[in-house]
């Protein structure tokens, strides 16, 4: 994948070995809040620490086979790994299923998600055989530099019941608030259906003015 910027491309460096001691999500969440969700229980809601900030978007479809599809933009950072989250019966405790990519990329990424894996707890398989479960979708990011803050945003409060309703295909974006400014739950999680060429070169308030894919 390459990445352009207003003066430059920068050709983004695929296929190296990750030392596990360098493999972070770029995301560092701390659970601060509580947002409710429909259902019993709560989910505890992410809080970005006040040193990162959003570098790209992330959005979600269906194909005709009614799987999940995670569209990404990373801004000049990569993406290795996609964290599926759903609201468990201890607060502030989720359960957690993640997808690693091929391979970091960057600028757009799309990566389709198993209808099933083997993995325990089966997040993914309560997603695909429950409607209503709620859950959410979070990048982590290849974090190359030490002292890198940026992060893809996550996307939150997805049901396949809700998905279902739109065209297969058509991409499902989400305004990002952050957690600590939104005036309600709800408003961290407000969607709007968007073309994949909105998507990829639409304005957004997340990424730097030089972030631009093909």
């Amino acid at each position: 994948m390459r990445l352009r910027t207003f003066n430059n491309e920068v050709n983004m460096p695929f296929g190296a070995t990750i030392s596990p001691r360098r493999k972070i999500a770029a995301v560092a969440l701390a659970i601060m809040t509580v947002i409710p969700v429909s259902g019993c229980g709560y989910f505890s809601g992410w809080i970005e620490k006040a040193e990162t900030s959003p570098s790209g978007n992330t959005a979600v479809s269906l194909d005709d086979s009614g799987a999940i599809t995670v569209h990404m933009v990373a801004c000049d950072i990569q993406v290795e790994s996609i964290e599926i989250n759903i609201e468990s019966d201890t607060p502030g405790k989720p359960l957690t299923e993640r997808i690693d990519l091929d391979e970091p990329a960057g600028g757009y990424i799309a990566k389709t998600l198993p209808r099933s894996t083997s993995h325990e707890p089966p997040v993914l398989d309560i997603i695909m055989n429950d409607p209503q479960q709620q859950f959410w979708i979070a990048p982590i990011t290849y974090k190359v530099d030490s002292d890198e803050k940026r992060f893809v945003p996550w996307i939150y409060g997805l049901t396949m019941s809700e998905l279902e309703k739109y065209p297969r295909g058509s991409l499902i974006d989400q305004k990002y608030v952050p957690p600590s400014e939104a005036r309600t739950p709800g408003e961290v999680r407000v969607k709007e259906e968007v073309s994949l060429d909105q998507f990829k070169h639409g304005e957004s308030s997340t990424r730097p003015e030089n972030c631009h894919v093909d």
